[in-house]
């Protein structure tokens, strides 16, 4: 079993915080080595980590990445694509030289739109049909069968153009997903694995889970978390 862990922007300094889901270089560090060190004495129910970077923030290259010495492919970048070449967030010559250090590039969607949304406190289902067309970021719209089809294969398609290999993960915005997600995604052989917020243990199965890190939580309590997950 793996640990899939999720973070966001990473920053040098707690006055650089913009959201919950982001975290500093320190809290990083701490949670990291300390959870790398428990896997090292068998005290863990998990043998390996992962860790996922969310979004595509430039901070990944400037902070992260120098600081990573081996084990590049323990390491995933999802991306969104509308997002590549943007103030703060990586281009398309550092997602291409990361690729090629053997770092695995993820999809994150076209423009970050939730696939699916809460309405009554319920996840609603895929409309049918509708123009085959980018959507915009966020989660307040319900998509149609065909906008959801162009956030997994035009994101899919631009990073594989990038890339020149094959993208075969697919990082659900917000973690939303239902069944019809799923399905689409299946029916049309789009991607191998999809990626969700799902707190579990990684066992191998195509609907991965992953553990969002965010910074309401401090390090004792999130390691906390961590290690009574199933």
């Amino acid at each position: 079993m793996r640990l899939n862990l999720v973070f966001h922007n990473i920053v040098k300094d707690k006055k650089e915080i913009d959201s919950i889901f982001c975290v500093t270089w320190d809290y990083y560090f701490e949670l990291t080595q300390r959870l790398s060190i428990l896997v090292k004495q068998n005290r863990t129910k998990f043998k390996q980590i992962c860790f996922y970077f969310d979004d595509g923030y430039s901070s990944f290259r400037d902070i992260i990445f120098p600081k990573i010495k081996d084990n590049y492919r323990n390491y995933y970048l999802a991306i969104v694509t509308d997002w590549i070449n943007q103030d703060s967030f990586l281009d398309q010559g550092d997602i291409l030289s990361f690729k090629r250090c053997g770092l695995n590039i993820c999809s994150h969607g076209v423009s970050h739109s939730a696939l699916t949304i809460y309405k009554n406190n319920k996840l609603q289902n895929v409309l049918i049909a509708g123009n085959y067309q980018n959507t915009p970021k966020g989660k307040k719209n319900i998509l149609k069968q065909k906008e959801v089809l162009y956030q997994l294969k035009e994101s899919k398609k631009a990073l594989e153009q990038t890339t020149k290999q094959t993208i075969d993960e697919f990082v659900l915005p917000y973690g939303l997903y239902n069944s019809n997600i799923i399905k689409i995604n299946k029916n049309n052989e789009i991607y191998k694995f999809i990626s969700t917020c799902d707190q579990s243990l990684d066992k191998g199965q195509s609907l991965k889970p992953r553990f969002l890190i965010v910074n309401i939580k401090n390090v004792d309590e999130t390691l906390n978390l961590i290690l009574n997950l199933k």
